[in-house]
């Protein structure tokens, strides 16, 4: 489990996840017979109180208990674990179109979310807003925004959106039905 987490914390396409999931359960099975081994030799050079049989089923006791643990902290946190994210721009700021007057921010909803989780506008001039939503994002996706007054179902690709005029705070956006968060955060600021 442990490897499935970093690889997918380190790689986005499957077939690397798969191969770094493989090479590191690899790795723990080498690691956990070197300590047998280990153990053993220990256990023939001095006679124990314990009996061998017990020896060799602690380490397994313990690493099943910590994956035990592993897997309930992860079923716990399985909503918050945002794996796809990691190496992703958390906060951008909106390009500006100075010959039409308009702000450009491209949001990208991808399996692991929004990307990055904020952007930065100024209040004084429109902003055109394209949440491009890849295939691997799902179905069925609207976004939503109490402060904006916004309920839109969200199509796989480009969607685009106008705000005329925001004004200076911060707007929270929510990918429904996954509860997924980002926001807009809107300064005052001058032409």
């Amino acid at each position: 489990m442990l490897g499935t987490v970093i690889g997918s914390l380190l790689f986005r396409t499957n077939l690397v996840l798969m191969v770094t999931d493989i090479a590191f359960i690899l790795i723990v099975f080498l690691v956990q017979k070197t300590g047998e081994r280990l153990i053993d030799r220990a256990a023939v050079k001095k006679p124990a109180k314990v009996s061998g049989k017990q020896t060799r089923y602690i380490g397994t006791a313990m690493l099943t208990a910590a994956v035990l643990i592993f897997a309930c902290g992860i079923a716990l946190q399985k909503n918050q674990i945002a794996a796809g994210s990691i190496g992703q721009p958390q906060s951008q700021k909106a390009a500006m179109d100075e010959e039409n007057d308009l702000q450009l921010a491209t949001i990208e909803i991808n399996a692991s979310g929004f990307s990055p989780k904020n952007t930065e506008l100024r209040s004084g001039s429109m902003v055109k807003a394209i949440v491009n939503v890849k295939s691997n994002a799902g179905t069925g996706l609207k976004l939503v925004s109490k402060e904006l007054n916004l309920s839109a179902d969200l199509k796989a690709g480009q969607n685009m959106f106008l705000i005329n005029n925001p004004q200076p705070g911060i707007y929270e956006l929510i990918l429904e039905p996954k509860h997924l968060k980002s926001t807009l955060t809107v300064k005052a600021g001058s032409k």
